[in-house]
């Protein structure tokens, strides 16, 4: 059957099936964190009506960390403490403490000091990442401490707004998977410095 021969008389095999770039995965990945935050969500909504004290708040934030960003309840660590610094989660995939988390109560307001209190913890751990969250408002540091300790606001979340792509995609990072792609946390950061006045000024 000539019609199923190539041009140079040989026999077409399978089509081979592009390989899939990072962007493609990323994608794939933001899709899904979207979809688990949207089967999330009406919890969430609930919860603001009836202003959930600090433990209910936990519950709630164990949620987030299991079902929309999908740690394993053995990949985080509640409680941790180091040098009289303590930190409300540690999440530790694949056994490696990543990012420490400040947890506050639903709504919460998010104040100075407690920036101080997410990121000593990971400063004296030697975890770079460090998360304040009052479970809807998600603001991540990058903690640096060469000389001093130092935290850079990397991004915020408002939760409340649902998960437009940038958010999505923030979030993403945030999850199993996207820690497991930290080199992608770093190059936001690095942006974001390259992009502040003070940089674009020098």
């Amino acid at each position: 059957d000539e019609g199923a021969q190539g041009s140079c008389g040989r026999r077409d095999g399978p089509k081979r099936r592009r390989r899939r770039t990072l962007q493609d995965v990323l994608a794939i990945q933001v899709e899904d964190i979207k979809s688990r935050y949207r089967t999330f969500s009406p919890l969430l909504k609930r919860a603001m009506q009836d202003n959930p004290n600090e433990s209910q708040s936990r519950l709630l934030l164990d949620r987030i960390l299991q079902d929309v960003l999908g740690y394993a309840l053995n990949e985080i660590k509640t409680e941790q403490k180091i040098q009289g610094r303590a930190a409300d989660y540690v999440l530790a995939p694949g056994g490696i403490d990543t990012l420490g988390i400040e947890a506050k109560r639903l709504g919460a307001p998010l104040r100075d000091k407690q920036i101080f209190q997410a990121t000593s913890y990971a400063a004296y751990a030697g975890i770079r990442w460090a998360l304040l969250t009052n479970v809807v408002n998600w603001q991540l540091y990058r903690v640096a401490t060469e000389d001093k300790v130092e935290a850079d606001l990397v991004f915020a979340l408002d939760l409340q707004e649902g998960l437009d792509g940038d958010s999505a995609y923030r979030l993403m990072l945030l999850s199993k998977a996207g820690i497991a792609r930290c080199e992608l946390l770093e190059k936001l950061w690095r942006k974001k410095v390259a992009l502040s006045a003070e940089s674009l000024i020098a």
